[in-house]
């Protein structure tokens, strides 16, 4: 059982220099509270490793709260050394879905596409897909409300496999450049099976909640800032019939998990790998990275959420790994809070 560890301050990375005397920190007291307690209990009960939240308004991009925190050795929470938030790729699994729906829908893919998920198993162009539950021939919109592997990977490969680069633009688009944020890396020679349902490229977190926070803002891509701006306009990232249909799904999917929050979001359960590229170590267990991301209220999204949280199953650990139970009690907790402000 980990232990808590009085954290004074945490450490925030800001995005941005502030090179007037006028520019101020984005960051508000007691949202970075709120997060911060958050995020340490879960750690704390979960046994996890190391874990992110970030907040932002939706109608500014202006980072209300970022928090990195780890588990040492001796099983004390204290503020990470890293920005997990900013400096850290990782393959972003499902979250990066709704990536490839949106290039779907651009392409006229119809979210009534019915797509077989095989009940759990396939190979898919010499690439075995699995997904932890079954099922058989289902829409594309439902093959995304279930988070189906198979599904999404089928409906972009069938559609994208003649011109990969034309999927590729699609979805780079949609995770542009941020100052002071590392780069989004996508393969100059995409393995489409994989990508499909994010395997294969590396994004920061930063570079999530920023997507969801553009769906959130009618569709309007605003960059993150930790420093006080001019109001931005923001770019649109797709038509508002797509956009009104990408919103259907995050408030459905998972059985409406985030509809109950009066939220709309998506949860992602991925597989880290190890320096040698294996996804299993000597001893049988996995890295997991545990996510939940999304916007509420609902109606009138006005704040963005991004929880991640890293750990690790096998060798007497045993603790939840999946997004929606390791990750999304931390956003739950956050929206609660907000709910009251």
């Amino acid at each position: 059982m980990k232990r808590i560890l009085t954290i004074p301050a945490i450490t925030i990375f800001c995005l941005y220099a502030c090179t007037t005397p006028q520019a101020q920190s984005t960051i508000d007291n007691q949202l970075q509270d709120i997060a911060a307690n958050s995020l340490k209990g879960q750690l704390i009960m979960q046994d996890a490793d190391y874990g992110t939240v970030i907040i932002t308004e939706v109608a500014t991009g202006e980072v209300k709260a970022l928090v990195n925190l780890d588990c040492q050795a001796d099983s004390t929470v204290i503020a990470s050394r890293m920005n997990y938030a900013t400096d850290w790729l990782y393959e972003p699994g499902s979250t990066f879905k709704i990536a490839s729906y949106i290039a779907l829908l651009e392409n006229g893919v119809s979210p009534d596409m019915t797509v077989d998920c095989e009940n759990g198993k396939a190979m898919i162009n010499g690439v075995m897909v699995a997904d932890d539950h079954s099922e058989g021939e289902i829409s594309l919109r439902d093959a995304l409300c279930y988070s189906m592997n198979i599904g999404i990977a089928k409906a972009v490969y069938s559609t994208f496999n003649a011109d990969p680069d034309r999927y590729m633009n699609c979805v780079q688009i949609l995770f542009p450049d941020i100052d002071s944020v590392k780069r989004a890396e996508f393969p100059t020679q995409p393995n489409l099976v994989k990508v499909a349902y994010g395997y294969g490229v590396k994004v920061t977190p930063m570079h999530v909640i920023a997507l969801y926070n553009a769906i959130a803002n009618n569709g309007k891509y605003i960059s993150p800032t930790l420093v006080t701006r001019k109001p931005e306009q923001g770019k649109a990232i797709c038509s508002d019939e797509i956009l009104s249909e990408v919103n259907a799904v995050l408030s459905e999917n998972l059985d409406g998990l985030f509809k109950k929050q009066n939220a709309r979001g998506y949860c992602s359960t991925t597989q880290l790998s190890y320096d040698n590229g294996e996804y299993v170590d000597e001893q049988g267990g996995r890295q997991y990275y545990a996510c939940a991301v999304g916007s509420f209220p609902a109606d009138n999204p006005r704040y963005s959420v991004f929880v991640g949280i890293k750990t690790y199953y096998g060798n007497s650990r045993f603790h939840t790994y999946y997004g929606a139970g390791l990750a999304m009690p931390v956003f739950t907790q956050i929206a609660d809070a907000l709910k009251s402000e």
